[in-house]
């Protein structure tokens, strides 16, 4: 069983919320869970609440990266119907 969806199930995976904008989950290298909103214009707006800080390896921001992508992609079809 893969670890992400016992911790945060439904990490990297797009919700589409009432505003248009796209939230998500993501996990740090330590496995903390962060929410996130991909606000457009390939920005991510990382939720870290009460944590000091985030710990993120190459791998994790690759993960960011595909998901920025993925919302990106939406958003361009979304305006281009």
């Amino acid at each position: 069983m893969n670890h992400v969806n016992v911790i945060a199930p439904g990490a990297y995976k797009l919700k589409k919320q009432v505003n248009g904008n796209f939230r998500s989950v993501i996990l740090d290298e330590e496995l903390d869970p962060f929410p996130v909103e991909l606000i457009g214009e390939d920005c991510i707006q990382i939720e870290t609440n009460d944590m000091a800080y985030i710990t993120l390896s190459i791998g994790n921001l690759l993960e960011i990266i595909e998901l920025i992508e993925k919302a990106e992609l939406k958003y361009f079809k979304r305006d281009n119907k």
